[in-house]
This record gives structure tokens, C-alpha cells and sequence, in this order.
């Protein structure tokens, strides 16, 4: 009774990467937008769309980005890869952090990406997923171990770990131009959908699901 469905036309199916972003304007939800970083229009204009269809205020921030390349929790703190610098030459680091500062009351932390050759999307959410105020979980190499991407990721765990977070840390795969993410996954309310792979070792999903049950008791894991 709760769910109404959209029915509206689309260039593709990744709606997180295109989809709004939500604040809250005293008790009243808005949506923040970017520029899709692909040329698919129909995406691009769904926020628009949806935020009339619903009655929510709109806001449109001037960067171009895909939402799979930021994370963020409900105490202002967030978190992407410098991919964003690249998409938005004309900005500065700093001029970035103040535009999503202005728009969304946020600390955004910038991480370096990982190689294309590693990761294509080079976003943050194929490496690490924060699943609570200052709950994340981080990938880690075992099959990798000193590789860029394991220093990357290790070097994160480290400054998060700093920062007073609790850690966890689930396993990943490189296989010539396919990245095995578990970190990639799906929170809805108390579901939690986990990639499983049946092209590698059946040890690796096993290990992923371990860790994220460890981290979230209290959810249902579905691989």
C-alpha cells in the first residue's frame, strides 16, 4: 500500500547512477540533481521529472557525475573518487567540496580512483559501501595483495579506521577486464542484496556473504 509505480521512458537500467539524491528542507524532502555523466537524455531527465510527479521541491547542483561514484551517510559525512575532478575540469577539489557542502550539507572525503584497466566506472560504490553512520564496508586483494587497487582500498580502510569507523573488509577479484565486486550491493530498507558470482570460485561469494552478515545482523542477506 505504500508503493506507487512510475511508469516513464529511460535510456537504461542504472537508475542509481541517474536517480535523485534526497534532502531535507526543515520536515520537507527535496531532490538534488546532477548531470548524468552519460550521453542518455532520458536518464538525465527523470529527476526532473519525478520530483514534479511527487510534489517534491528540485535542485540542480553544476556538476556532471554518476551517483554510483559517491556515498553518504545521515550525519553529513560522504565520500567519491576523483573521477568527479575529472568529469568537472572547470572546478577545483576545494570548489567541489563546497558545491556539495552548499547543496547537501555535506563533508564529501575524495579518494583516488582505480585504474580503468581494473575498474572502467572508476566509482566508489565497486570498492566500498557505507552501511551505517560510521559503518563501511572496504574490499580487500587477497589474490592482489600490493597491487594499486589494494593500496587504494587499504589506505581507505586505514583513514576511515582513523576517523573513529568501524571497518569491514570483503574480499575481491580481478580477472583481465572484469572486476569481482561484492561491495556493489543493494540496501533497501532491511534487505540487502549481495552479488554473487558464478564464474569464480564459489569460496569468494561464500567469504563476502560471512562478512556482511557479521556487519549487519540485524538485515537479511540474499545473495
Amino acid at each position: 500500500s505504500r508503493i506507487f509505480t512510475v511508469v516513464r521512458s529511460t535510456d537504461t537500467i542504472w537508475i542509481r547512477d541517474y536517480g535523485p539524491r534526497y534532502i531535507y528542507e526543515g520536515n520537507c524532502r527535496s531532490v538534488v540533481d546532477h548531470t548524468y555523466n552519460r550521453p542518455r537524455p532520458n536518464d538525465n531527465a527523470f529527476n526532473q521529472y519525478f520530483s514534479g510527479w511527487i510534489g517534491h521541491g528540485y535542485y540542480e547542483l553544476p556538476l556532471t557525475h554518476g551517483g554510483g561514484n559517491y556515498h553518504v551517510n545521515s550525519i553529513a559525512n560522504s565520500a567519491a573518487t576523483r573521477l568527479i575532478n575529472n568529469e568537472n575540469p572547470q572546478y577545483t577539489e576545494e570548489e567541489i567540496w563546497q558545491i556539495w557542502n552548499e547543496y547537501q550539507n555535506v563533508d564529501t572525503e575524495f579518494h583516488t580512483p582505480f585504474p580503468t584497466s581494473v575498474d572502467y566506472t572508476q566509482h566508489i560504490d565497486m570498492w566500498m559501501e557505507i552501511i551505517g553512520d560510521q559503518v563501511i564496508i572496504i574490499s580487500d586483494w587477497p589474490s592482489h595483495s600490493g597491487s594499486t587497487q589494494d593500496t587504494i582500498c587499504d589506505g581507505a580502510a586505514a583513514w576511515y579506521l582513523g576517523q573513529g569507523w568501524t571497518v569491514h573488509r570483503t574480499p575481491a577479484y580481478t580477472d583481465g577486464w572484469t572486476h569481482y565486486t561484492f561491495t556493489n550491493m543493494v540496501l533497501c530498507n532491511d534487505l540487502v542484496l549481495l552479488p554473487k558470482y558464478s564464474s569464480i570460485s564459489s569460496s569468494w561469494s561464500n567469504d563476502a556473504l560471512a562478512v556482511v552478515q557479521a556487519a549487519m545482523p540485524d538485515k537479511t542477506i540474499v545473495q
